[in-house]
């Protein structure tokens, strides 16, 4: 399952969590992301869509590989 944060700019969050852990606020990075997230919406995945996305996935590889 993917959970997606609630939180508009996720990324800005994770990085002030990792600029607070490195000037010693949090000593444990992960255990302060965690007990400060706030999750919305969860995804789970599909596995009958795993076809098609291995498919999708097989072009762009192929893709990258015309243009290399």
């Amino acid at each position: 399952s993917i959970e997606r944060l609630e939180l508009a700019q996720g990324g800005l969050w994770g990085t002030a969590i990792m600029a607070a852990h490195g000037v010693g606020i949090f000593d444990d990075m992960l255990a302060a992301a965690r007990a400060r997230r706030s999750t919305g919406r969860r995804f789970d995945p599909r596995p009958g869509d795993a076809k098609i996305y291995g498919r999708v996935y097989d072009e762009y590889l192929e893709s990258r590989n015309v243009r290399s």
